[in-house]
């Protein structure tokens, strides 16, 4: 019997995705026992958000694509024929069914999502490498970049939500970056394409939450805000009426390329500090000692 491509396809994607699934349910029941969660009530969760996300995975697919489906039921429930799931009614029903679920259990939503944060970008970054292909594997990298910010945020006590809207709002942001380098911005919805409508919704919703899980005043920071304004305005009425504040201003300006890259190279520095620390806290992650 000979395997042909289109079988090695069919078998390694679920294989692959099935793989991808397993480990970041391994993470998220680590850092569950790490909090003293029960281990029932962790699998109760993991089996919960994997029937909201195989039911708005099916669901979605099937609104946003009627010429596949033809609105016929019959497709929807035949996967196996028909198949199809979408990514973003996948994570959308998965948060439902858990919000729903973890009320009733008087279990705070936002802090299960925190620990669920990095184990799914875990398994997003292995299912993107999974596919064996280049734009997989730029997924890979933007994921695993993700991971490692979250793992080395993880090292400070943080608020509520924190680290689950910053997997809304950088997964999403990167999600909208790849989909604006594509010609095909994949299946329209009105005026808008989905594929670009759907992280973006996410991405607002993430940045939403992250304020508002914050508990900022929106006064205080709008009267910030303000001052920060009229700081600016006086500024620029000084640098108009005075020529020793034109003459700083100017040579600001003239060494603006000079602060710029220093300020550059100072970030990545930074960036790949925290990066490489945060390698080594993964490699602790799989049991792999420094």
């Amino acid at each position: 019997m000979i395997l042909t491509i289109s079988d090695f396809v069919a078998i390694w994607h679920p294989l692959s995705v099935g793989t991808a699934s397993a480990l970041a349910l391994f993470l998220f029941w680590r850092a569950g026992r790490h909090e003293l969660l029960d281990s029932e009530f962790i699998f109760d969760i993991a089996i919960i958000c994997g029937v909201g996300a195989f039911l708005g995975a099916r669901v979605f697919d099937f609104v946003i694509n009627p010429g596949l489906y033809q609105w016929s039921v019959n497709r929807l429930l035949f996967f196996n024929a028909y198949g199809g799931f979408d990514f973003y009614g996948g994570l959308f029903g998965a948060m439902l069914f858990a919000a729903l679920y973890l009320r009733s259990s008087k279990v705070s939503f936002w802090y299960i999502f925190d620990l669920a944060a990095a184990p799914l970008v875990f398994g997003m970054a292995l299912a993107a490498l999974f596919s064996l292909n280049r734009e997989g594997l730029y997924h890979f990298l933007g994921y695993f970049v993700i991971f490692v910010i979250l793992k080395r945020l993880a090292t400070q006590k943080r608020h509520v939500g924190f680290f689950a809207s910053l997997y809304l709002v950088s997964v999403f942001l990167l999600h909208l970056l790849f989909v604006v380098t594509k010609s095909d911005a994949g299946p329209k919805i009105g005026p808008l394409a989905y594929q670009l409508l759907a992280p973006f919704l996410f991405f607002i919703g993430g940045i939403g939450s992250w304020y508002i899980l914050s508990k900022n005043s929106w006064r205080d920071d709008a009267k910030k805000f303000s001052a920060i304004c009229l700081l600016v305005l006086f500024r620029a009425l000084r640098m108009v009426t005075s020529i020793e504040e034109t003459g700083k201003f100017s040579k600001s300006i003239v060494f603006l390329p000079f602060y710029l890259l220093r300020s550059i190279f100072i970030l990545l520095c930074v960036v790949v500090k925290e990066i490489a620390d945060g390698f080594f806290d993964f490699l602790g992650v799989v049991g792999i000692k420094r």
